[in-house]
């Protein structure tokens, strides 16, 4: 039996994560190889499962699947878990993360011996993955519950949405370096939203045409993680009304809302109602997450700083004042004309707020990279960030 580089290894990964057809192209932008080289990968995994007799299926048109029967070979998966590491298909990790998206997805019941068939591990492994995972969804005021067909969870629809919001930020891939436009523009692309597998192609499809709609009424490209941000929750929201999980109107505790959020978040739900039923009290849902990025905060040639007062305006320009003395005094500079600067900290500062006002949260992409390149900077940010805070009665801003 020929050995795997770890290349390879990866692509033997994703065909088996995979339950559908995918072409070379595909395999290729996710391990940023080129075609020729996935072909290449894909001549030694069939050598490397010969011995187990299982063929990949290869249809012109569609691409390479790994049929089902390899997930009940038990001699490749002995091979298998002692050639991965501890995050491929086989270990407790992947299982658990595997259960847990079931269970946000899937109402219907999740059996204890179902799932340890398709595992291939014992019943007490299932049960010591439940109790991780009842311990994990209690962070979203989640519990596991028992029906007639297995284990739920049960709790609030906006906690189920938080939660699947957490499930795609802790499995969504970090670079945590500088973004290319290149990268950028390829972030944006369907398929990006694909590897989650939690929804569907008319889904993400709708998505896309709602980001589009959205950059077009306010007039720019909404940048990133800002992007990934929105259009993950607008799939989200897609795709629970679509199963008729709707957040129940005393759920959220609804702020009066502003222009142009508002407007924007009434088309995207005009959107939606096109093909699905979809209650009104969802505008606020997909309005929160408008207010919590860039979306309609950029006014084209005007000071920010003269902005009449609205909204959280206010304490955002006291924020951004306070916070670029705080860090210029610390470093020793003197800026003469601060206008640039204090515009495009305010772009940043108010979204923010609101953010910590709704309890939204962000992953960024180049958070090591920043420790690693601007520490300092950073450590005074974050220090004067924690006086304003409580000297406004601010929750903490996070790292």
């Amino acid at each position: 039996m020929i050995n795997l580089n770890a290349r390879q290894i990866k692509c033997l990964k994703l065909l088996w994560q995979e339950r559908q057809f995918r072409s070379a192209g595909y395999l290729a932008e996710k391990l940023q190889v080129s075609d020729k080289t996935v072909l290449q990968d894909i001549k030694a995994i069939q050598e490397y499962l010969d011995p187990f007799h299982v063929t990949l299926v290869r249809k012109t048109g569609s691409g390479i699947y790994l049929p089902a029967k390899a997930r009940g070979n038990q001699d490749l998966i002995n091979s298998l878990n002692s050639d991965w590491d501890d995050t491929g298909p086989m270990s407790t990790e992947f299982r658990r993360k595997e259960i847990i998206k079931r269970l946000l997805m899937d109402r219907t019941g999740l059996s204890i011996q179902k799932l340890s068939n398709e595992f291939y591990v014992s019943r007490a492994s299932i049960v010591n993955d439940f109790k991780y995972i009842e311990r994990w969804g209690e962070q979203y005021q989640l519990i596991l519950v028992k029906n007639r067909r297995g284990s739920i969870f049960a709790g609030s629809e906006k906690g189920v949405r938080h939660a699947i919001t957490a499930w795609i930020r802790e499995n969504s891939p970090s670079k945590n370096t500088e973004i290319t436009l290149g990268e950028y523009m390829s972030s944006r692309e369907d398929s990006r939203f694909v590897h989650t597998g939690l929804f569907t192609e008319e889904e993400i499809a709708l998505s896309g045409e709602m980001m589009e709609y959205l950059e077009e009424a306010c007039g720019h490209m909404v940048t990133e993680p800002y992007y990934s941000h929105l259009r993950d929750h607008i799939l989200i929201c897609i795709s629970r009304t679509r199963k008729k999980h709707f957040i129940a109107a005393d759920e959220e505790n609804t702020l009066e809302m502003q222009q142009p959020q508002l407007d924007y978040a009434c088309g995207l739900l005009e959107m939606i109602r096109e093909r699905w039923e979809i209650p009104d009290q969802e505008i606020y849902f997909l309005y929160k997450y408008l207010a919590s990025s860039d979306v309609g905060g950029e006014r084209q040639g005007e000071d920010l700083r003269t902005v009449p007062e609205e909204d959280n305006f206010d304490l955002a320009r006291t924020v951004s004042e306070e916070l670029t003395a705080c860090v210029l005094k610390a470093l020793r500079i003197t800026v003469d004309d601060n206008s640039a600067l204090m515009n495009g900290l305010l772009q940043h500062v108010r979204p923010m707020l609101n953010r910590l006002m709704y309890d939204i949260h962000i992953q960024s992409s180049i958070l090591t990279d920043t420790q690693e390149n601007y520490g300092e900077l950073l450590g005074l940010c974050q220090a004067a960030l924690w006086c304003i805070s409580q000297k406004y009665s601010m929750k903490e801003v996070s790292l």
